[in-house]
């Protein structure tokens, strides 16, 4: 519809005149998005005066998902140092997605399991669209632990598993 009404208004008028109505001449007055005239001058930047749309960067095409599950005692998730995940005895996180924390280039996750006394068990995953890129599970919470039920694990932070997506 822009065209058409250019057209017109070219058709009628000379294409100088034309051209300084539209906007493409400099000495005609600028408008910024608002639509407040400003004085120009030959140095001056042309304005557009068709609000500018801003476009969503692209979206990738893969999704990432984590989950931790089969704890005893915690687990924990951590995207580039923070944390994204925490559950406790057995519970089961769900997929939770890490797309939009992503960030260019190479990110770590970091999986910790999390030991009061005794026996652990635990269960990570990352996947990638519907595939798990990455699975570490040892023992069954509430009936037997890691390592034929090894009960000497410290306590604390008593194993950690890594896992690095290479992002666009």
């Amino acid at each position: 519809m822009f065209c058409t009404i250019v057209g017109a208004v070219a058709a009628v008028l000379s294409v100088p005149e034309a051209r300084r109505i539209i906007g493409l001449d400099s000495r005609s007055s600028n408008h910024t998005e608002t639509g407040a005239a400003t004085s120009a001058s030959p140095t001056a930047e042309k304005a557009s005066t068709v609000p500018s749309q801003k476009s969503k960067p692209p979206q990738p095409k893969d999704r990432y998902a984590i989950r931790i599950f089969n704890c005893d005692d915690a687990g924990r998730a951590l995207l580039n140092g923070r944390i994204v995940a925490d559950v406790g005895f057995g519970d089961d996180s769900g997929s939770i997605g890490v797309t939009e924390q992503l960030e260019p280039g190479i990110n770590n996750v970091r999986f910790q399991v999390i030991n009061k006394e005794g026996a652990i068990t635990y269960g990570f995953q990352v996947r990638k669209n519907s595939s798990i890129a990455f699975t570490q599970e040892c023992g069954i919470h509430h009936r037997i632990g890691c390592e034929d039920n090894r009960q000497d694990f410290p306590a604390g932070v008593s194993k950690e598993f890594n896992f690095n997506i290479s992002f666009p």
